[in-house]
């Protein structure tokens, strides 16, 4: 089947134009900040980077292959990729627009001869901001479309699963850069947060995959099923990290503030607590959809 065109007028479409903008936007936010000189300066700024080259990436070729049609020579629905990719981008370039400032610009800018200090940085971080705002408008540009065009993952059960994979990613990073208690009950939880975040990427890319009709089982029991054991899981994750909050009464003195036991404690705890909210909401969508409707 050859590739086919798509028509010219589609390029003024709202979705197309909020995809152009994510290119620039993107495009601007690592040359800016790669001009900056302080791209490698922390893991922060790489991460920064590595989010702004990879929304750029992604909206590209997600542009070109939408544009080319090429999308109907793949052995596999289209329609559930963009709208995954575009999530995940809108909650990096988030990500990215509040850790860049907070943990690269604080640090320190260099001051070269003829501008001012951290101006490159701050229009990367303005630019960022911009792209999120792009990305989120393509979310909601394609959950407003019917069903059938958009697929499972830009309704809500979708897009939840993809906020509790990148939330269980923030939380991993938190955990692997603090000091963490080495105890037996500290590696159960670990482990069952890993396993959540197994179980919620297969159920993004069965749905990317369409792969759904190859489940033995029914595919909303065996969510609600996954959803009522994560919600489980992840409330005793977070009963046991307040007990263990609860028995230091005191924070340590004499270390940085992101760098105290407690406060990155305080952090993966409020992080588990959004993505347990995160699962009672997919539990409940996942209750409504196996109940009968009259």
């Amino acid at each position: 089947m050859p590739v086919r065109f798509s028509d010219i007028s589609n390029l003024t479409s709202p979705k197309a134009v909020v995809r152009v903008l994510e290119v620039l936007f993107g495009c601007a936010a690592f040359s800016l900040a790669a001009s900056s000189g302080a791209a490698r300066s922390s893991a922060f700024a790489a991460f920064a980077m590595f989010t702004w080259c990879f929304s750029f990436a992604a909206t590209l070729v997600t542009f070109l292959v939408e544009f080319t049609q090429f999308h109907s020579l793949l052995p596999f629905s289209w329609k559930n990729l963009p709208v995954t990719l575009a999530a995940f981008a809108a909650l990096m370039n988030l990500a990215a627009s509040v850790t860049y400032p907070l943990m690269v610009m604080t640090v320190g800018c260099p001051r070269p001869w003829g501008r001012p200090p951290c101006s490159y940085q701050t229009a990367a971080t303005i630019c960022s901001c911009l792209a999120f705002l792009a990305y989120s408008a393509e979310v909601y540009i394609v959950k407003a479309e019917p069903a059938d065009r958009g697929g499972y993952m830009a309704t809500g059960p979708g897009l939840l699963k993809v906020l509790e994979v990148f939330v269980a990613c923030v939380l991993f990073v938190s955990l692997a850069t603090g000091a963490i208690p080495d105890s037996l009950g500290f590696r159960l939880c670990v482990a069952a947060l890993c396993a959540c975040a197994f179980m919620s990427l297969v159920v993004i890319v069965m749905m990317v995959g369409e792969c759904r009709g190859r489940c033995p089982v029914p595919l909303a029991r065996l969510l609600v099923a996954f959803n009522t054991l994560a919600v489980l899981m992840y409330a005793a994750v977070l009963v046991n990290w307040a007990l263990h909050l609860s028995r230091q009464s005191d924070i340590v003195t004499g270390c940085p503030q992101m760098d105290c036991p407690k406060n990155q404690m305080v952090m993966s705890a409020f992080l588990t607590g959004v993505n347990l909210l995160a699962y009672v909401a997919d539990l409940i969508y996942s209750i409504k959809l196996t109940c009968p409707r009259n």
